[in-house]
């Protein structure tokens, strides 16, 4: 064998000496049985059963599920986009020297989320075009971009909380499937409202 390693000879296997391994205990598992829900099914063919024995043994409950059957309640798809923008703020009620208490700026991202039930979904298959979220983007470059926050909101401290909250109630009515806004003043920090 050639190379930086060295040739096989140069080879030892370590072994342990110390004897074999205690045997690793596993937790204890306890059965339970489980019935299969109710859920409407495609009636079987005439005169054959699609699980012989099956259906009878879960008390005429259907043995098995299908796309059909998913939970209405609480399937839901969503998708996210993101969108950037520049500003200032100035943070009150802090204790005094905090760093947010001083005007200072971000570069924030914000993150819309979008969810529907299966059934909801556009006749392409969407929670919603990606394309018509772009009078947001307008909204966003016009109303927050380059702006001291504290001016946009004066009626409420502006924390990325606070933008959140905001946001979704700006919006929630022009996109009813908006289910959350995230927001970030710095890469390792993010506030959501998901209400």
């Amino acid at each position: 064998m050639s190379g930086s390693r060295g040739s096989g000879d140069d080879f030892r296997p370590i072994v342990d000496q110390s004897g074999p391994a205690p045997a690793a205990r596993l937790p204890r598992v306890r059965r339970t049985t489980v019935k299969a829900p109710l859920v409407p099914t495609l009636p079987a063919r005439p005169g054959r059963d699609p699980r012989p024995g099956r259906a009878a043994a879960l008390g005429g409950r259907a043995p098995h599920l299908t796309s059909c059957d998913l939970d209405r309640r609480t399937a839901v798809l969503s998708i996210t986009k993101e969108f950037h923008f520049s500003a200032s703020h100035r943070l009150d009620h802090l204790p005094q020297g905090h760093p947010c208490g001083r005007l200072h700026g971000h570069n924030y991202v914000v993150e819309l989320e979008l969810g529907a039930h299966p059934d909801e979904l556009t006749r392409p298959g969407f929670v919603r075009d990606y394309g018509e979220l772009a009078i947001f983007r307008k909204w966003l470059d016009d109303t927050v971009d380059h702006r001291h926050l504290n001016d946009v909101l004066p009626d409420r401290n502006p924390s990325a909380e606070h933008l959140a909250m905001w946001i979704y109630g700006m919006w929630k009515e022009e996109f009813p499937q908006l289910i959350a806004v995230r927001v970030s003043e710095t890469p390792k920090t993010w506030a959501t409202y998901r209400p």
